[in-house]
């Protein structure tokens, strides 16, 4: 009888083990990601982002090439269609910065590269919700800060553009005194009405 009962306790306690084990590697299994696979999902998603960024920052140089092309073009024909290649690769390069920040959303970098390569396409609005994007993410960024000046002015909306600039003499008086001392941002100020600067002490 004693052997008997031995018997059953043992193959009772043996089924109960055999469950908790079941139990245990399910769990691991089908319940909730491990830190190392969340992990290893981050680092794959931050090399695909950091890939495409450098797929279309290689775009963006090859159109840059053709818009130099273009100024020195020796007939209006050639110089319309090296800008015509200029604008393919934009548009080719925001795919790859498109693809870039849906891998990794903060990718502010890449925000930057789109609104560049929307404004070059005439996209203004997109360029600017770009730049909005890479503002909320870098807020001192302030080549973005210039070109959002820029795409007002294009967009013929001098208050936003003088906003703009303003916001980045206020952040970068170094760039900002660059761009005052070149041709262009002379006309900028006097199209938007902006009164001779004063020279900045930079520390």
């Amino acid at each position: 009888m004693r052997t008997l009962l031995s018997t059953l306790c043992l193959a009772i306690v043996g089924t109960v083990i055999l469950a908790k084990v079941g139990l245990a590697q399910h769990g691991s299994t089908n319940g909730g990601s491990p830190a190392g696979t969340v992990s290893s999902e981050l680092g794959s998603a931050g090399a695909a982002a950091e890939s495409a960024y450098n797929s279309g920052l290689r775009t963006v140089k090859r159109a840059e090439g053709y818009d130099g092309q273009a100024l020195k073009a020796s007939t209006p024909e050639k110089a319309a269609k090296s800008h015509e290649r200029a604008q393919e690769a934009y548009r080719e390069s925001i795919s790859a910065f498109v693809d870039a920040v849906t891998a990794q959303p903060t990718m502010y970098k890449s925000w930057y590269y789109i609104g560049l390569a929307d404004r070059h396409l005439g996209n203004y609005d997109e360029a600017l919700s770009a730049y909005a994007k890479v503002l909320e993410l870098s807020p001192h960024h302030p080549d973005a800060m210039e070109n959002r000046g820029e795409v007002f002015l294009a967009l013929n909306q001098i208050e936003e553009a003088q906003s703009a600039y303003m916001d980045l003499i206020r952040e970068s008086p170094p760039l900002a005194k660059e761009l005052i001392d070149t041709q262009a941002i002379t006309a900028i100020r006097s199209r938007c009405g902006m009164s001779a600067l004063p020279s900045r002490r930079i520390a």
